[in-house]
């Protein structure tokens, strides 16, 4: 059941005075060169692969999907980088910590929304961890097409909503499906931007 047919139904909304309005971004917040340096500052290689991920550090988010996955990346590609934006830190910190992968993970805690373009626009490919159980709709996804990133994620309705063809899609919600699709990222990288290209186009069209 659809958020609009809650306001009508349950709460006797007239139907004529409900419009579900789809997430979208606006595409001109992406224009800006990010900030000089910003690699530098964080302490990532200018040549290495980068992989990011923004929004909440939280189970529900599918947080412990992508740092369960970090390991299994640099055992093949031990060059990665990944860049994780939000908070809380400490709980993650810590098991990056005592998985021993901490020199490639950088974490930036709380950001200001109007700095996330300069920390996606240095990145090259974007994760959404989450496994679609409850069909929530996912905002970061939106961004990360708004930047041209390729996309890696789990195969689910929603993620196929938004993606459409430029989705790289594991499958079965497994950890190990989704490292290996990270992996194919980063040894695909013309593929892989020409995906984040077509997620451009898409968002511009369609969001």
């Amino acid at each position: 059941v659809s958020n609009g047919d809650i306001i009508k139904n349950k709460f006797n909304v007239s139907p004529d005075k409900v419009r579900v309005v789809i997430d979208g971004v606006h595409t001109d917040f992406f224009n800006q060169p990010p900030k000089k340096n910003l690699r530098k500052e964080l302490g990532i290689p200018d040549d290495a692969p980068l992989v990011i991920f923004t929004g909440a550090l939280l189970a529900a988010k599918g947080i412990w999907n992508l740092v369960s996955a970090i390991p299994l990346v640099l055992e093949e590609r031990g060059n990665t980088h990944f860049l994780i934006v939000g908070y809380p830190v400490e709980e993650v910190a810590a098991k990056v910590k005592e998985l021993g992968v901490e020199k490639n993970v950088h974490f930036t805690g709380m950001v200001d929304y109007f700095k996330l373009p300069d920390y996606l626009l240095i990145s090259d490919i974007a994760v959404e961890p989450k496994v679609d159980r409850a069909g929530e709709a996912s905002g970061k996804v939106i961004n990360y097409m708004g930047a041209g990133l390729p996309v890696v994620c789990f195969e689910g309705k929603n993620n196929r909503r938004f993606l459409g063809e430029g989705g790289i899609y594991a499958a079965d919600n497994k950890v190990e499906n989704l490292a290996a699709i990270i992996i194919w990222a980063i040894d695909n990288p013309a593929r892989a931007k020409k995906l984040g290209e077509l997620n451009k186009k898409r968002v511009e069209e369609v969001f």
